[in-house]
């Protein structure tokens, strides 16, 4: 008897192994197009006086982010013109540009950009976006090397949905 259950078992791991989609199998079938990715748009319906919450979007050509999530014009990331490369896999790469504008002086600054860390909660939805900004050269002065990483909810919605 005991030994029918253990033979029951091996038989049942053998076929769960052969049968199973293999990480091969899982990652030969492609990207999936439909991944968004969290960007912050103001919501004048929410609260007495709005709230910023996170809308995901399909492959966004225009995203704003925050550094550590506090909106702020001080760490405001709003980056434009962003053009995707990979869509869909488990590494996105983007470029676009950032722009600053503060203090009567504004500054763009080409930006390399990578979306990672998909979560499938509420759809395929990229969870981490790295940011490098390159040493650029303003008015003489060399500005630094410029890295930052977002963590961003799968689902959306207002900041208080950040887990830190």
């Amino acid at each position: 008897m005991a030994r029918t259950a253990a033979l029951s078992v091996v038989v049942a791991v053998a076929l769960a192994t052969v049968f199973a989609p293999s990480a091969q199998s899982r990652a030969a079938a492609g990207p999936d197009e439909s991944a968004t990715l969290p960007c912050v748009a103001f919501n004048p319906d929410l609260g007495e006086y709005g709230a910023y919450v996170f809308r995901p979007l399909h492959k966004p050509a225009r995203c704003t982010e925050y550094v550590g999530n506090r909106p702020c014009h001080c760490t405001e990331a709003p980056l434009t013109g962003i053009h995707w490369r990979h869509w869909g896999s488990n590494h996105a790469a983007g470029v676009g540009y950032w722009h600053y504008c503060g203090s009567g002086v504004c500054t763009w600054r080409r930006a390399h950009l990578l979306a990672y860390r998909i979560d499938r909660r509420c759809g395929p939805t990229y969870t981490r976006l790295r940011m490098r900004l390159p040493r650029h050269r303003l008015h003489g002065h060399l500005q630094p090397v410029y890295r930052a990483v977002f963590r961003l909810p799968a689902c959306g919605g207002p900041f208080e949905y950040i887990s830190t």
